[in-house]
């Protein structure tokens, strides 16, 4: 069986590291080692070969109504039978969240039961859930079944955004719905959003890549959904059994406490409740949805899938927007090509027909400024460096790169 101190899927490997993190260097904050959970959440930690409970979070006793004292160290199967089985079922497949059918009822509030395996541990958490209703679930369903197909066949892919938007925020009940996206920096901007007015706008606004650090961004490629019940700093510490190690990894936990960085940064933007969502395009992490709430509590487990799925519609608009225009560009570089040599026919200088296209291709690489160098000639069009900047970065491309056609820098 797998070692747990190094299991897969995990945020261990992004470390190299152990410095205490700041203000200044928050991308070293080793998130998911952080050893506590959200408040009015629980956990309990089982060894997947015996059944025994080796951790368990503050609390989760009033949630199970038995002694916590008494729960590590016993076998899960005797603490609640009923359930060993379907959550023995969960457990074989290594980070997956999975909602057993089975609710709790403690001290007039509902709790999901959400299980994962990382390494020789599965982890049981207990997630509020504040709207336990059939109804509303279906109904929230049907709506999300719309919008993605509304999604699919929107004009546009910003169309797309917009429908997206507000199907999220009818859907989930939040504030504020913001779809952002990631720059080749890692700076961020908001390219859509819908808000019901509590809180303010911020459609258009960019913001430094530092606000969401790479760790984060790391974490958001591995687990797509985070949740944040209370932007308070309250939460739970998890107890160990006294041979166990004092470490606990967190990575895959949807109830891990966030860090303390990240809720005053949503408090100091008046939020009390947050959700968010990976974007992927091609594995790569393309952007997010940013839920905002004026009022604490937690979206139930039921309708994150939601949100994925609407974002996954979103994602499937975009590549398919990015391919109609990729085939208009293959369509006008040929039609360029047609031209070319169709004049290079009736002239046969091939530098006078190459300056004769220089406005076509900059037009087609929509480029600001465009520089070709023919021979020892250099020819420049619309907004570019100067002459000599231009001629030292062709000798120093020359002489520095090898093996590729193709130089790309934003630098």
């Amino acid at each position: 069986m797998e070692n747990s101190a190094t299991p897969t899927h995990s945020l261990r490997h992004f470390f190299k590291t152990q410095d205490p993190a700041t203000l200044s260097d928050c991308d070293q904050e080793q998130v998911h080692l952080i050893g506590r959970i959200m408040a009015g959440c629980g956990m309990l930690v089982l060894h997947r070969g015996t059944g025994e409970i080796t951790a368990a979070s503050e609390g989760v006793e009033h949630i199970l109504g038995c002694d916590r004292e008494h729960l590590l160290g016993r076998q899960f199967a005797e603490v609640w039978p009923e359930v060993s089985a379907p959550l023995r079922e969960a457990g074989e497949d290594q980070a997956l969240h999975t909602i057993l059918e089975e609710t709790i009822d403690a001290g007039g509030v509902t709790f999901d039961v959400v299980t994962h395996a990382q390494g020789s541990q599965q982890f049981i958490e207990f997630i509020p859930n504040s709207e336990a209703s059939n109804a509303r679930f279906r109904g929230n369903m049907r709506e999300c079944s719309r919008a993605c197909a509304r999604i699919m066949n929107a004009d546009s892919f910003e169309a797309g955004l917009l429908i997206g938007t507000a199907a999220l925020r009818k859907i989930t009940g939040y504030a504020r719905v913001m779809i952002y996206e990631f720059q080749p920096d890692w700076t961020g901007k908001v390219i859509a959003e819908s808000r019901n007015g509590d809180l303010q706008s911020y459609d258009g606004l960019c913001f430094p890549a530092a606000d969401i650090p790479k760790q984060a961004r790391e974490l958001m490629k591995m687990v797509p959904y985070r949740v944040i019940g209370n932007t308070g700093d309250e939460s739970l510490a998890i107890e160990t059994l006294s041979d166990q190690p004092d470490e606990i990894d967190l990575t895959w936990s949807i109830a891990r406490a966030a860090s303390v960085m990240h809720t005053q940064y949503l408090r100091n933007m008046g939020v009390e409740a947050s959700f968010s969502c990976s974007l992927m395009q091609k594995d790569a992490l393309w952007g997010m949805i940013a839920l905002h709430d004026t009022g604490p509590g937690y979206l139930p487990f039921d309708s994150w899938s939601m949100v994925q799925e609407i974002g996954a519609a979103l994602m499937m608009r975009f590549d398919q927007e990015q391919r109609v225009e990729t085939n208009k560009m293959i369509t006008k570089l040929r039609e360029i090509e047609n031209k070319f040599a169709s004049t290079l026919r009736k002239s046969g200088d091939v530098e006078d027909v190459l300056v004769t296209l220089i406005p076509v291709l900059q037009k087609f690489m929509n480029a600001d400024g465009f520089a070709m160098q023919y021979g020892s000639n250099l020819y420049i069009e619309g907004r570019a460096p100067p002459k000599d900047f231009i001629t030292k970065l062709l000798k120093w491309s020359c002489s520095t790169v090898s093996g590729m056609d193709l130089l790309q820098s934003s630098e």
